[in-house]
């Protein structure tokens, strides 16, 4: 039952089956967050959305058995579609209990689960920012990524907003007659920056045809400049798909050996169909959980 804590704010409680590892999505989000479009504390996520009817701010929170999303300045029509984004960003329709049994019928996945149970896999909000974002970030560290992806939202204008959060991330319009003095990176990514962008503003729909994370991938690397990785990547961050693996993924290599994996492809053939959620155990194992 939603109810308003301010003039212009909407407050949902988004259920969720337990266990729901939320402190391991606000680390996530926290390494990646783009400033001024995104900003984590220890309590919450917070970012603008790109919604119908125009851009809100969302904040979410953990509230103990359900997601707590504050929507502030959003069109009343727009409440249930950005419900519908936390929901997809926080893999609220997960079955975590399925996925952590499945799992720990391998050794090896299983001491990783007992200790992090419920991790979701991450979704995106955007599917077209989400490709743009996997393109930038091609064969450099997160840091680095994070780092290009703030000065492109910085020559973004800001939408007046309140609070850490005022500006929406580049949109495929802006990318295609702009890229220049958006992106200061390598020209190879910014020429797969502009095939993406193009592509988009083409086909606005193109990353969303389909459910089937093999035929997403097939269509993104049919874009230049838009490999295995990246395909891999877009493919399971927008669909949520459960059983997507990152070939060639240097962090997910590192991770699995410290899970005891000596090889990355035999892993990830005995945990499907849950390999997404594999790739996020060997992620959070990487990065020192």
């Amino acid at each position: 039952m939603p109810m308003s804590d301010a003039p212009d704010a909407v407050v949902l409680a988004l259920p969720y089956r337990r266990p729901f590892a939320f402190d391991h999505l606000l680390r996530f989000h926290a390494a990646r967050a783009v400033p001024g479009v995104e900003h984590v504390d220890e309590a919450a996520y917070t970012r603008v959305l790109a919604l119908p009817r125009g851009p809100a701010v969302a904040v979410v929170s953990d509230d103990d058995g359900a997601v707590r999303l504050e929507l502030r300045h959003a069109h009343p029509d727009d409440v249930a579609a950005a419900a519908g984004l936390v929901r997809r960003m926080f893999d609220l329709d997960a079955d975590p209990q399925a996925v952590d049994a499945a799992l720990r019928q391998d050794p090896a996945a299983a001491r990783s689960v007992a200790r992090f149970p419920g991790l979701r896999v991450p979704g995106s909000p955007d599917p077209h920012e989400s490709l743009f974002r996997a393109i930038v970030g091609q064969q450099i560290t997160v840091a680095r990524a994070t780092a290009l992806l703030a000065d492109m939202a910085a020559r973004m204008p800001s939408l007046g907003f309140d609070g850490p959060v005022d500006r929406l991330f580049p949109t495929a319009e802006r990318m295609a007659e702009g890229l220049h003095a958006l992106y200061r990176g390598p020209a190879a990514r910014r020429e797969a920056l502009r095939g993406a962008a193009e592509a988009l503003v083409e086909d606005p729909d193109l990353l969303e045809r389909t459910r089937d994370p093999e035929a997403l991938s097939e269509t993104l690397v049919g874009l230049r400049g838009v490999g295995p990785w990246t395909a891999a990547y877009v493919s399971m961050r927008v669909l949520n798909a459960p059983d997507v693996p990152l070939p060639g993924d240097a962090a997910v290599a590192t991770g699995a050996r410290l899970l005891g994996f000596d090889d990355v492809a035999a892993a990830y053939e005995r945990v499907r169909p849950f390999r997404s959620s594999f790739t996020i155990h060997a992620w959070n194992a990487a990065a020192g959980g």
